[in-house]
């Protein structure tokens, strides 16, 4: 009786972040060019205009731990990119070693299971390749998969810094 109780836990704990409903999601709601607020390209990114030096995007995230707490946000991007995360600093935990901001690591506090971020991003460079990205991930509180989402940006080539 035992060791059927025990197994039945360990397949319960084993099965229970396999299901992408326990997996914390990242959902790009809108994404604007240039501060066009009348075209969101969220749901259509090969729609999206080129880019060159100085354009500017404008990406808002849902984040939702599907019922578990959010622990940590990370931004990751090109070094063609200049970027800036907003958020609600009350949702954030300010110690430093565990958000760093500047680096796009955001550290959520207790209790927080959902929340929108705005990140911009500024084209300040282009090199010999004709696209850029922005990779964002988040993790949860539970023992499950991070969640990632990529956006590729394209770059006009004539506007290089050779």
């Amino acid at each position: 009786m035992k060791f059927n109780y025990i197994s039945i836990l360990f397949l319960f704990l084993l099965c229970s972040c396999t299901d992408n409903a326990d997996s914390p999601i990242i959902n790009v709601e809108k994404l604007f060019v240039n501060g066009d607020l009348t075209q969101n390209f969220a749901y259509d990114t090969d729609m999206m205009p080129v880019l060159s030096i100085g354009d500017e995007v404008e990406v808002i995230l849902y984040l939702d731990g599907m019922g578990s707490e959010l622990q940590t946000f990370q931004l990751d991007k090109d070094n063609e990119l200049m970027t800036e995360i907003n958020y609600a600093h009350s949702i954030v935990s300010n110690d430093a070693n565990l958000t760093d901001e500047k680096n796009g690591r955001l550290r959520f506090k207790d209790g927080v299971m959902y929340t929108q971020l705005k990140v911009n991003a500024t084209v300040q460079e282009i090199d010999t390749d004709n696209t850029v990205k922005l990779s964002f991930y988040l993790s949860s509180k539970a023992e499950c998969e991070t969640a990632q989402e990529i956006i590729l940006f394209n770059l006009n080539l004539d506007t290089a810094i050779l």
